[in-house]
């Protein structure tokens, strides 16, 4: 199936220079990689779907948002957002993660059959990253209506997503709730007010808008199933698909770089050879430890495997990219190069998700 990915990303190659600092989403993108059959991926088997868990399905989601990143990284972004939140449903208490599909889950699973994209509003200013330090309150109504008020920011796919999930403290309590975005007006009217248009040096075509939740209508996620259980899947999953746009976008800049270098091979300085030949090895490092916990997903080991290959990978892709910068020289830095673009979209999935400070305290908690 990552095939027909690589075919859309071939397709996007060829608008590149349309696309380099495009601030915006296209619709036709999305369409296309929805009628490739991605979103099936994030819905099981037993409703006409290809998830079986994930184990088997991961890795293929994984590739797949690899070759998209190939095309576009801020597509391969916001499409990677979606099979990492409705891991959420998929998530069961038993031995079978599928043991259980709930009459809500059945409900969020059909939307993605219909062409619907998912995506998240989870950060917060000032919680450094952590979700359960989020302020947003979460008060019951009546008919079992939920109202949200908070101020959230980089909801990634912001105008492309029919459904954001988000988090919110409920009794002293933090759950996960599903905001219907579909018609939904940015202008307060409705609850939601957009406060700041994504304007980020990295992964400026993400729209990771800011928004004001003011009384905003919410469904809670399955009340049965906690967001403490589900969390690890969601996870392993979501840091392994971040790897796999960081993996897309290093096999892309090599590709360029050795194209641009092929001519000059010959009268190469020695420091240029150097720091190429050290790029490399970056490139190769980075590519290992993103097809190992692609690999391991689901394993007992997955989720604080996929965390520390994170967080490595992020560091040596910011190091490769800086060394090809150096051997092709000035020209990577022009805005009719894509190697300056890529450089800012790694350096943002390093310092975004999540922050450097909380991946530090999380691996060091690990450690002990």
């Amino acid at each position: 199936m990552p095939s027909a990915y690589i075919d859309i990303a071939n397709h996007l190659r060829t608008q590149r220079s349309e696309r380099l600092g495009n601030t915006a989403l296209n619709a036709a993108d999305f369409s296309a990689i929805a009628d490739a059959g991605y979103l099936t991926l994030s819905v099981p088997v037993e409703m006409s779907g290809h998830w079986q868990n994930l184990q088997s399905t991961g890795p293929v989601l994984a590739e797949s948002v690899r070759a998209l990143a190939r095309g576009d990284s801020s597509v391969a972004l916001v499409a990677a957002m979606h099979p990492s939140v409705l891991a959420f449903w998929h998530a069961g208490t038993g031995a079978n993660p599928l043991d259980v599909i709930t009459h809500q889950a059945q409900r969020h699973f059909a939307t993605a059959l219909d062409g619907h994209w998912w995506g998240t509003l989870m950060s917060e200013p000032g919680s450094g990253g952590d979700l359960s330090k989020t302020s947003t309150q979460a008060v019951a109504g009546a008919n079992d209506t939920i109202a949200l008020t908070g101020e959230k920011h980089f909801g990634s796919g912001s105008g492309q997503t029919s459904f954001m999930v988000t988090t919110a403290r409920e009794d002293d309590a933090v759950n996960l709730f599903v905001i219907d975005m579909r018609d939904k007006a940015w202008d307060g009217e409705q609850g939601l007010t957009m406060i700041r248009p994504w304007d980020g040096h990295g992964m400026c075509g993400t729209q990771s808008h800011a928004f004001k939740l003011e009384n905003c209508a919410a469904e809670r996620a399955d009340p049965g199933k906690p967001f403490s259980i589900a969390r690890p899947q969601i996870s392993n999953l979501s840091a392994v698909l971040f790897c796999a746009v960081i993996a897309g976008v290093l096999d892309e800049a090599f590709d360029y770089a050795l194209k641009r270098l092929n001519a000059k091979h010959d009268g190469m300085r020695a420091l240029e050879r150097v720091e190429l030949v050290r790029a490399n090895n970056e490139h190769w490092q980075a590519i290992t430890l993103f097809e190992a916990v692609r690999d391991k997903m689901g394993t007992p080991d997955g989720v604080a495997h996929a965390r520390q290959a994170k967080y490595a990978i992020a560091q040596h892709a910011e190091n490769a990219l800086g060394r090809l910068a150096k051997v092709i020289g000035g020209s990577s830095f022009g805005r009719s190069s894509p190697l300056g673009q890529w450089s800012q979209d790694v350096k943002a999935l390093g310092f975004l998700r999540p922050p450097w400070a909380l991946q530090n305290d999380q691996l060091f908690e690990a450690m002990f």
